[in-house]
């Protein structure tokens, strides 16, 4: 934070490294599990469920710190409002695309690599929080 006179300017939190790291997470977890796993639709599945978590998350980010500052407050609210709404219809989406129409398919390693992604971006933003 710094003062600008009667002004004070917050920046807007580094949610991009989080968001790289999300998708250098699933790119690992998708490598791992493509040399390692016996079975190939594993790693398809890990990808998946780990990109179900990150696109829509990304979206939501992107949306909350959009705008930023008191006068914007409103307009804040109404995008976080928005980004949520859109997230959960995303996630659903995804999911339900996914069991439909992806065969074969780990069903496990879709909600293992949607949660990994998700409590991988859950322990960013805390560390970004704790470092403000």
């Amino acid at each position: 934070m710094r003062a600008l006179g009667n002004v004070v300017s917050i920046k807007a939190p580094k949610f991009k490294k989080i968001i790289l790291f999300q998708f250098a997470v699933v790119a690992l977890l998708w490598l791992i599990t493509k040399f390692f796993s016996e079975q190939p639709e594993t790693s398809i599945s890990i990808l998946l469920g780990g990109l179900i978590s990150l696109v829509p998350g990304s979206y939501f980010t992107f949306q909350a710190f959009r705008y930023m500052g008191a006068r914007s407050i409103e307009k804040t609210v109404a995008s976080i409002f928005k980004g949520e709404i859109i997230k959960l219809l995303l996630i659903g989406s995804g999911f339900g695309l996914t069991f439909k129409y992806v065969r074969p398919i780990d069903e496990l390693a879709v909600f293992i690599g949607f949660l990994l992604v998700h409590v991988v971006g859950i322990f960013g933003a805390a560390r970004i929080a704790q470092d403000r």
